[in-house]
């Protein structure tokens, strides 16, 4: 369970680099390379297992830390490498306080497309994809994400996910934020 917990809090991750409300910008303003200095994600992930009638309920607080990751964006496609380390509490039903999260996430890559009108961008491939556990994941699905460039240069990125999946009888919520600061290099 511990496994399967960490590989969601990992795909939650993934699917997190995204965006915030703003100042609009075009898609030029994109282009060049970004450092990653900022990443938190909070998550609440609810299963329900109908033929047992038990429900169990997991939420997350997780930041980064040891960041040392950039991501190039050309006119219409980026790549990115690096690494960090995802630190913070889980909290689940049944199991008392709080259990501590960490994990380094090292030889993450991105490549792919995408487009951007006013605070908007439509990301196509993988924005990260990164081994983990013995698996390779990435967040290889289409996504549109807002951002902004602030005054003082940062691109911040910030996404809400809700997403109910059912898998053999196990309904599983997941409810998901992130937000994401890069400066430019």
């Amino acid at each position: 369970m511990k496994n399967l917990f960490k590989n969601f809090i990992c795909l939650a991750l993934l699917i997190s680099l995204a965006s915030c409300g703003g100042d609009e910008v075009s898609s030029d303003g994109l282009e060049g390379t970004w450092e990653l200095i900022e990443i938190t994600s909070n998550s609440e992930v609810t299963t329900t297992i109908s033929i047992i009638g038990e429900t169990l309920t997991s939420i997350s607080e997780l930041s980064g830390e040891n960041i040392d990751f950039e991501i190039t964006f050309d006119e219409s496609t980026y790549s990115g490498q690096g690494s960090y380390d995802m630190v913070g509490f889980v909290t689940t039903t049944g199991i008392p306080g709080q259990i501590p999260f960490n994990e380094s996430l090292n030889d993450i890559t991105s490549t792919g497309n995408y487009s951007a009108t006013d605070n908007q961008m439509t990301i196509t491939g993988s924005f990260v994809t990164v081994e983990f556990n013995g698996m390779t994941t990435s967040g290889g699905q289409e996504q549109t994400v807002d951002y902004v460039i602030n005054s003082d240069n940062e691109l911040i990125i910030t996404q809400s996910i809700d997403l109910t999946e059912t898998v053999s009888g196990a309904v599983t919520t997941t409810k998901a934020s992130s937000r994401t600061v890069l400066v430019r290099k």
